[in-house]
């Protein structure tokens, strides 16, 4: 994945939640884009959870960015 394309999803307009899928098979919930800032030229994305913790993850890592239906946004 590259910065643009996370870039292009997170001002997205109307914003839409989205699951961030990770090479090594974990998934990080982007509930709203103030939440991630890309930082490192555009190679890391800083991502702050529901917990108000962050997690870097290096977006070459990011194979897909998947938008959350209704469902899925209350249940988590």
């Amino acid at each position: 994945m590259t910065a643009a394309q996370v870039l292009r999803t997170l001002k997205a307009i109307p914003f839409e939640p989205f699951e961030m899928h990770l090479v090594d098979g974990r998934s990080i919930v982007v509930r709203h884009p103030e939440l991630v800032n890309l930082i490192a030229g555009g190679r890391l994305a800083k991502v702050t959870n529901r917990d108000r913790l962050d997690e870097v993850v290096d977006v070459l890592m990011i194979v897909s960015l998947r938008p959350l239906t209704k469902l899925e946004i209350r249940r988590r």
